[in-house]
């Protein structure tokens, strides 16, 4: 039942992204559409080698502060017994916000490695 659920849901947010991004329906769709982070500066609309260094810098960022946050949440999980609901839900948060970690790490990487490919005239060869 919660895969049916996993693909629906999926399904759903394929198409209705894109009608959101072309026509956004109020402040909801802009909130939902709204990309954070470096934009690319190029003429032709692709990351410069300095925006690949900044994204892995924000990214760095990310990273090391959630897992700033793991370790709290770790540490305040030990104050209650194993098993009850303030442990559980501290022991989720953490296990969340690890995993965050994890993808702002995967993420730096990459901006790093397309930082060093990157063309020297300001294109970049990973976009």
């Amino acid at each position: 039942m919660w895969f049916l659920a996993t693909i629906l849901a999926a399904l759903s947010v394929r198409i209705l992204v894109p009608q959101w991004r072309r026509r956004p329906p109020g402040s909801t769709g802009r909130a939902l559409t709204t990309e954070f982070g470096v934009r690319p500066s190029a003429p032709d609309g692709r990351f410069t080698r300095a925006e690949r260094l900044r994204a892995s810098a924000l990214a760095f960022g990310t990273a090391a502060g959630l897992a700033a946050l793991t370790i709290l949440s770790f540490i305040v999980m030990e104050r209650w017994p194993n098993g009850s609901t303030p442990n559980m839900i501290l022991g989720f948060f953490g296990f969340m916000a690890s995993f965050l970690a994890c993808l702002a790490i995967a993420a730096m990487f990459l901006h790093l490695v397309g930082a060093f490919v990157a063309r020297a005239a300001g294109r970049d060869a990973m976009s």
